[in-house]
């Protein structure tokens, strides 16, 4: 029952740290619009609290999201699509953890990027990919293991 608990708990933490590191970021970023914007620029460099994005807003996100991922393996089946679909989301996590490591040069749209930018770029690509990719690999398994 505690690890039921935590399981469905890590996730939830996951995206109210991640909605609440976006939102925050956003209030102080000057004429910042979660519409308009891609929200890495909120951690790029030359932004006003990058550095307190990336490493107090994402990388928190990913490692409870890796946390979630240990878990699962602890509670869950290990059948070959929920293996699979448990290393995607693995990949997403440490690939979007990357991403905040190596931020995205200032407004994520330079004329000449800089090779932080360039990873940070294609680790959020592969990542998203990932995620995608897991999320239909996992939900196309047959829900067995929910009690």
């Amino acid at each position: 029952m505690y690890k039921q608990k935590i399981l469905l708990g890590l996730p939830v933490l996951s995206l109210i740290w991640f909605a609440g590191s976006i939102i925050l970021a956003g209030l102080n970023y000057p004429n910042y619009s979660h519409v308009s914007q891609f929200m890495s620029e909120l951690g790029a460099t030359g932004s006003p609290h990058g550095f307190y994005v990336n490493y107090f807003g994402f990388i928190p996100t990913e490692l409870f999201l890796l946390a979630f991922v240990s878990v699962c393996f602890s509670v869950i089946p290990r059948t070959k699509k929920t293996v699979a679909g448990l290393l995607l989301i693995s990949v997403y996590a440490i690939t979007l953890g990357v991403a905040a490591v190596f931020p995205c040069d200032f407004e994520c749209s330079p004329s000449d990027p800089t090779l932080s930018h360039n990873i940070h770029m294609a680790s959020a690509f592969l990542g998203y990919l990932c995620a995608i990719v897991a999320i239909f690999i996992i939900s196309s398994e047959k829900w067995r293991f929910v009690k």
